[in-house]
């Protein structure tokens, strides 16, 4: 695992280290000096410090998996002996200076664990644990709620937790229907309470891969803490045939109408084709957006302002960012 420091140069790196808990890191993230890393192919995380001579050495390894099915059973389950349910850790997220881990669960038949493609063809509802941080970054259990099935990202606004998970394995050709965004609210005693949030109805029905969430208000150029004048991007989609290419829409509404029972349409902001297999969005709070569009980099400086014929102000590829000066 290679760590990078982000506000530098991308091509200097800032340590090489071996973490034997975590293969395949599809998350990390940093928390009062301490970091935190979620593998998918192991279901674990680990933390470790990231100053002194152990800087980003794997310490602590948790393995909430087990936790959190005795916390939040659920009857869609498998039950058959001949098939295990493996985890797979998706994201990390600390809300209120609690911790909250995304789990993806696969049904597996037990002589197929570990063989390459064997868990991505049968999903379970997937799970996020909740752990307390004590003062030297410890992480304890506390409790889980299930989702929906095949999670693919995680964020927090408040005291909720939105996950966007696409409702099972993800088709070449077709959307997955019952791909969702289930909303975790999370009340003053820790208590989390999971529902799925309402589609509008000119949402075309496609795979639900990413949601950014920011306090940035155009009209003023300032945040607010009143969700009318918060934003919730949303990007949807799925693949053509063979996998060549994804194809999809970019919503943008206000993080109230998100969480209404009966919400008035999103706005699409960007409808696009593209190749490659990396796709996420960040609204970020200076108001700029960010559009990972496959095997490009998409920015655009002002969130608030974009409109389906919207051209991005800079576009790129991952590999500028080591090998082009303008983009380092």
């Amino acid at each position: 695992n290679t760590i990078m420091d982000a506000q530098g140069d991308w091509d200097q790196e800032i340590a090489v280290k071996k973490w034997d808990d975590v293969f395949n890191c599809h998350s990390m993230l940093t928390y009062n000096q301490h970091f935190y890393g979620g593998g998918y192919d192991q279901g674990k995380v680990i933390m470790g410090v990231m100053s002194g001579d152990n800087a980003y050495e794997q310490g602590k390894v948790y393995d909430f998996a087990q936790l959190a099915a005795a916390s939040a059973p659920d009857s869609s389950d498998n039950t058959d002996p001949e098939y295990s349910s493996i985890f797979h850790v998706e994201n990390l997220a600390v809300m209120n200076g609690t911790m909250y881990v995304q789990m993806d669960v696969n049904i597996v038949k037990s002589d197929q664990i570990g063989q390459k493609n064997a868990d991505y063809e049968l999903y379970a509802n997937a799970y996020v644990a909740q752990a307390s941080v004590s003062a030297d970054g410890t992480l304890t259990y506390r409790d889980a709620v299930r989702t929906g099935k095949n999670a693919l990202s995680m964020d927090s606004y408040g005291s909720t937790l939105y996950c966007c998970c696409a409702g099972g394995k993800q088709q070449d050709g077709t959307a997955t229907q019952e791909s969702a965004i289930h909303i975790i609210d999370v009340d003053k005693n820790q208590d989390m309470d999971a529902r799925t949030a309402v589609k509008p109805s000119n949402f075309i029905e496609d795979d639900i891969r990413d949601l950014s969430i920011t306090p940035y208000d155009g009209k003023t150029g300032t945040g607010s803490a009143e969700t009318d004048n918060v934003w919730a991007f949303i990007m949807a989609g799925h693949y053509g045939t063979d996998y060549a290419a994804f194809s999809g829409t970019i919503y943008r509404t206000p993080l109230s109408n998100l969480q209404s029972a009966h919400p008035e349409d999103w706005e699409a902001v960007q409808r696009f084709t593209g190749t490659g297999y990396f796709w996420a969005i960040h609204a970020a709070d200076n108001g700029r957006f960010w559009f990972i569009k496959g095997d490009r980099i998409q920015v655009f400086q002002d969130s608030y302002q974009i409109t389906v014929n919207t051209q991005p102000d800079q576009e790129f590829t991952q590999s500028d960012l080591t090998s082009h000066s303008d983009y380092k």
